[in-house]
């Protein structure tokens, strides 16, 4: 049989990588430049830079022009895939339209929320992933080195593609165990639009499970871990939490909330005290824009 060689990733000098442009994107852009007739076909490049979040450094894979904007223009694709089987409105990270703030709100009048982190979200998105979803001639471009890697512009987007059959066995998982109550709870009525006992939300690597029974903690929390390493992720166990009504407000990716409504959290009014405080505008005019789109998005 004769073998392929399929383009790939290179690193042409320390942290450069680059990689050459599919002929079907080339072939969009005749007309549009003049380098089609005289000059060698463009690349995509990428430099892996760093940025600092808390105590960690986090690699940051950052394109050129030129490939920025080949990058933009398959995002159209890719939302229409991820619509196309996305069967479940779970996924609220980096999808247009959609916010914390709206996820926030499902997780009213539950009792706990369990908080849970994927260890290494980007890295373990893997091409088998988007296998027969996403085009194979565009896969090799949104993979560096076998993953999305953060600071392309495609790349969360392909992360909720690949992660979107997982979203549904979490979400068949947990309607198997409200089944469960609901045979040993028969008078307990439906709460409206979704589970009846759970509330199952995930921005990014960060899902969020609202429950009434505290007994099924543990059943949640082993369930989805079973689920995820099938699929090659892992749970970070250093950062699940569960959060209890009775404690105060429960936090879902920064927005409290509680029996009836959302609101902005005291690490957030803190942040505009200490704006204020510095005199830093901009900071205070971002602060006070995300308490307003708190307080208008109430729930209905």
């Amino acid at each position: 049989m004769m073998q392929i060689n399929r383009p790939k990733w290179e690193e042409v000098s320390t942290g450069v990588w680059e990689f050459p442009v599919p002929e079907k994107y080339l072939q969009e852009k005749k007309g549009e430049v003049n380098w089609l007739f005289f000059a060698p076909p463009p690349v995509l490049r990428i430099r892996l830079t760093s940025v600092k979040s808390g105590q960690k450094v986090r690699p940051i894979y950052a394109p050129n022009d030129f490939s920025k904007t080949l990058y933009r223009e398959r995002l159209a694709e890719l939302y229409k895939i991820f619509s196309e089987i996305e069967s479940l409105k779970v996924a609220y990270g980096f999808i247009p339209n959609r916010n914390v703030i709206e996820q926030a709100i499902r997780h009213i009048h539950f009792k706990y929320t369990i908080s849970l982190d994927i260890r290494d979200f980007f890295d373990s998105i893997k091409p088998k992933l988007v296998k027969g979803l996403i085009p194979d001639e565009m896969i090799p471009m949104l993979f560096i080195n076998g993953a999305p890697r953060q600071g392309l512009p495609t790349s969360p987007i392909v992360a909720n593609i690949a992660f979107n059959r997982v979203d549904q066995e979490i979400t068949a998982y947990l309607s198997t165990i409200e089944s469960l109550i609901e045979k040993e709870n028969p008078f307990q009525t439906l709460s409206k639009g979704g589970l009846q006992n759970f509330e199952y939300t995930r921005y990014a690597d960060d899902i969020s499970i609202s429950i009434n029974d505290v007994g099924s903690v543990d059943r949640v929390i082993n369930g989805i871990q079973r689920i995820l390493v099938k699929h090659g992720f892992e749970l970070n166990s250093r950062k699940t939490k569960l959060l209890k009504a009775k404690n105060g407000r429960r936090v879902i990716c920064g927005v409290g909330v509680d029996e009836a409504n959302v609101y902005p959290t005291r690490k957030t009014r803190k942040k505009i005290r200490a704006a204020i405080h510095q005199s830093s505008f901009s900071s205070l005019l971002g602060l006070r824009s995300w308490v307003s789109s708190i307080e208008k998005k109430q729930p209905e």
